[in-house]
């Protein structure tokens, strides 16, 4: 009987000359996307509510920055990144206090906004542009890349100047794990060196591939 139905299935098809080829029928295009691979599995889901507070995809997947730092930046605004205090919260005991000034205990907004030598970075990297002090004054990753101004410029000034937040964030973690693991000493103008460093390191990887005016930069005002 089966047998039958196939056939019965297969003689109804015309086929046509060329090459097979996959087509994904929840997208007009016939383009399989992981977005709309989502949107079909959260409508079959009759219990799930669009978040009120979306996620800034595009602080992430659309900053021209190497793909292991876009994880890291997607981490820290999940706030998964792994800092003592989320460690404690998977029931790792472990003496909660900053590796970088022994004074308080380590999260995510004391580690990257807090921590009195990591101001000490902030302020060395853009200190003298008098705007940035209520940008400094956010305390979370999804608040301080939202709001990072954009600079009146063009060019490799605005493109390095949008990699300035990114780079400091991976290089202040890069930087606390050393410490922690390589018995590292924290020096601020040796961080400060090292973040420039970052920043022109991943200019000269991406202008390689693309024209700098191209490059994608965060924020929404401008300076």
């Amino acid at each position: 009987m089966e047998m039958t139905e196939l056939i019965v299935m297969v003689d109804s098809l015309s086929l046509s000359p060329g090459r097979d080829q996959w087509k994904w029928r929840w997208n007009n295009n016939k383009n399989f996307t992981v977005k709309s691979m989502y949107d079909i599995l959260l409508k079959q889901d009759r219990d799930y509510s669009q978040p009120a507070d979306v996620f800034p995809f595009k602080l992430v997947w659309e900053v021209s920055i190497p793909t292991n730092v876009k994880f890291f930046i997607w981490a820290l605004l999940w706030e998964r990144v792994l800092t003592i205090d989320n460690l404690n919260g998977q029931c790792i005991a472990i003496h909660n206090a900053c590796a970088l000034c022994n004074q308080c205990e380590e999260s995510i907004n004391h580690l990257f906004f807090g921590c009195s030598l990591v101001l000490d970075i902030w302020y060395g990297l853009v200190g003298h542009i008098a705007r940035m002090g209520g940008i400094l004054n956010h305390d979370n990753p999804k608040a301080f890349l939202t709001n990072w101004p954009k600079l009146n410029n063009r060019g490799i000034g605005e493109s390095s100047w949008c990699l300035v937040p990114y780079a400091t964030l991976w290089v202040v973690w890069c930087i606390r794990n050393h410490i922690i693991f390589e018995n590292w000493v924290f020096d601020v103008e040796k961080v400060i060196m090292r973040v420039k460093g970052t920043i022109w390191a991943w200019l000269d990887m991406l202008c390689s591939k693309v024209d700098t005016r191209l490059l994608t930069c965060c924020g929404t005002g401008r300076i």
